[in-house]
């Protein structure tokens, strides 16, 4: 597959089974295109890293069409399953959906902003209330965004923090 200039992708889920996709270029152009999780990102030359973290299958699959092209991507369900891929491989921005089952996006931001707080994350939601979008903010989030959202806007403020992040690693380094 590296031979390709492609890569693979691997998303595995108890009691669900585990799934492999091959991606392969069509043409000899460098492969631009990030798969989630097990990929070789040597040769990745996007503006950078985000991780969607969305309950609603179809949200994610929205936003992945939409980014694919710009960012490279990893994609997350649940909260604990962005925080175990975070771990794995810091992302250079979050979209983080307010609402989700198990831990909620609040605390999911809680807890990815006290272990990377130079990773800038951006809450989404379908409900925006004052209340939760105060709270966000006092956590640390980025910015806070409502579904549904403009995509030209919603590109402009990844790039703006893929980019703050990057400069603010440059300054610590």
């Amino acid at each position: 597959v590296r031979a390709h200039r492609g890569a693979i992708e691997l998303k595995s889920q108890p009691q669900k089974g585990t799934t492999f996709r091959i991606f392969l270029p069509s043409t000899n152009r460098r492969f631009t295109r990030q798969p989630t999780l097990a990929t070789d990102v040597e040769n990745w030359h996007g503006e950078g890293t985000i991780l969607i973290v969305d309950d609603e299958a179809g949200v994610r699959e929205s936003l992945r069409l939409i980014l694919e092209d710009s960012f490279a991507l990893s994609l997350a369900e649940t909260g604990e399953e962005a925080l175990t891929i975070a771990e794995r491989r810091r992302p250079d921005a979050v979209l983080l959906d307010v609402v989700m089952p198990g831990i909620d996006g609040l605390e999911t931001l809680e807890r990815m902003h006290a272990r990377y707080p130079e990773v800038p994350i951006i809450m989404v939601t379908a409900t925006r209330t004052v209340k939760t979008a105060v709270t966000a903010i006092k956590l640390g989030a980025y910015d806070y965004v409502q579904k549904p959202f403009e995509m030209d806007e919603l590109r402009i403020l990844l790039a703006n923090a893929t980019r703050t992040a990057k400069l603010e690693r440059e300054v610590d380094e």
